[in-house]
């Protein structure tokens, strides 16, 4: 009993460095800020990369930043408490914010279902590889389970994302596991130098 030993199995980190993902093939997808209003609040801009229930507005006028609840709040709407309607994307004809998210990620929809991907989490500094597993049209997220077990339900066009070769190997700790691992380590640390 106690800690992992030499010879026992430990399941994988499952993360790989910002250089360790750059040197995979594959395109990367990096959001930009979305334009949103909402009642009398000052106009906010989205935050791209916020993991589910840590979506952010931020009101450039004052630099503060406010989950979309509170936002709501601040325009006087705060009775409505479904943000996803009464924020809106001006320059979407005031298309109600939830509807243009639903939209943004049904434009990828069922044809990213089964694509390796890696999500990058600004808090770790770090992407997380995973598989795409599903897609809900009304929300406009996908499910994501990452090698490591875990899933969750994102708003890809609102994630950095790199899309990855479909034989893209499980992420250990920093780095690819098994065969691949050599390689993209030997380009990771060209790209460091």
């Amino acid at each position: 009993a106690g800690a992992a030993g030499a010879g026992e199995d430990v399941e994988p980190a499952g993360y790989l460095t910002e250089s360790a993902c750059a040197a995979l093939d594959g395109t990367e997808d990096i959001p930009t800020p979305l334009a949103v209003t909402c009642g009398e609040a000052p106009p906010g801009l989205w935050q791209p990369g916020g993991r589910p229930k840590e979506e952010r507005i931020l009101v450039e006028e004052t630099g503060e930043t406010y989950s979309p609840a509170e936002y709501e709040r601040l325009a006087g709407m705060g009775q409505a408490k479904k943000w996803r309607k009464s924020v809106r994307v001006p320059g979407a004809d005031g298309q109600h914010l939830g509807d243009y998210l639903a939209a943004l990620g049904a434009r990828k929809g069922e044809t990213v279902v089964g694509r390796r991907v890696g999500i990058w989490w600004p808090l770790d500094e770090s992407f997380y590889l995973g598989t795409v597993e599903g897609f809900i049209p009304t929300t406009g997220e996908h499910t994501v389970r990452y090698d490591d077990g875990e899933s969750e339900d994102l708003l890809l066009p609102m994630q950095r994302v790199k899309w990855l070769p479909a034989e893209t190997g499980r992420a250990g700790a920093g780095a690819l596991l098994g065969a691949d691992a050599a390689a993209t380590s030997a380009a990771a640390d060209e790209m460091d130098a």
